[in-house]
């Protein structure tokens, strides 16, 4: 796995409600997307890039379980449960027997943490972020 597009959605489908899981999944791969483009991903190393595409990978799977089989957030929209399940400090239990692969995606979500309220804080950013979202 060394980029992202549009075979994660695939990847990440349930077929519980196929509409709902391609939505939030296209919005997921374009704010990751954005976020791999602002830590200037291609100037890492190869081992970095595959940690984050891995890691990314596996937080976009579980945003759509969320998502999908959570009442909690069957209402809410992607960047709602993406920032319910981020921290300055860590990112949700994914990898729950295996620490390191923990910790390595705890580091991948909190620097996403840390792209996204930095968009959210500045409007001009946050305008043309979610423009273009809505604009893929």
């Amino acid at each position: 796995m060394n980029k992202i597009d549009n075979t994660w959605q695939k990847d990440w489908e349930l077929k519980e409600n196929p509409k709902k899981e391609k939505e939030i999944s296209l919005k997921l791969i374009e704010v990751f997307k954005a976020f791999l483009i602002d830590y200037k991903i291609d100037e890492k190393s190869k081992k970095t890039k595959e940690r984050y595409y891995w890691h990314l990978h596996a937080l976009g799977g579980y945003i759509i379980e969320q998502a999908i089989y959570d009442e909690e957030y069957k209402d809410n929209e992607t960047m709602e449960i993406l920032l319910e399940q981020l921290s300055p400090y860590e990112g949700p239990l994914i990898y729950h027997s295996n620490e390191s692969h923990q910790k390595e995606l705890d580091t991948v979500c909190k620097r996403l943490y840390k792209f996204l309220k930095k968009i959210i804080t500045n409007h001009e950013l946050q305008r043309n972020f979610f423009a273009s979202l809505r604009n893929p």
